[in-house]
């Protein structure tokens, strides 16, 4: 599975990409008692969505620099192999392998 390439930004509520294609809409909770509190709600879910693509490009360095730099400098570290079978997870499940 691939998700749309490229940045997403957060536009009105909804999430767009580069090319301006909506990806997804967060504008979908509404409590009318709260009206300025849900807006800020759901544009902070929708800014926090469209950094997605950019955080799994950091995620997937990290692990790709982690295999080879960091392994070798820290191979006495039992903390390491757990995180990076922790981002190895995540990293599947963001690409729909899980």
């Amino acid at each position: 599975m691939k998700h749309t390439q490229g940045k997403w930004i957060e536009h009105n509520g909804g999430i767009e990409s580069s090319t301006g294609r909506t990806v997804a809409t967060t504008n979908v909770y509404y409590d009318s008692n709260k009206i300025k509190e849900t807006n800020e709600e759901n544009k902070a879910n929708a800014v926090l969505i469209a950094s997605a693509p950019e955080l799994l490009e950091a995620l997937k360095g990290l692990l790709m620099w982690t295999k080879t730099t960091a392994l070798y400098h820290l191979k006495d570290s039992e903390l390491l192999p757990k995180g990076l079978e922790r981002w190895k997870e995540l990293v599947s499940k963001a690409e729909g392998e899980d």
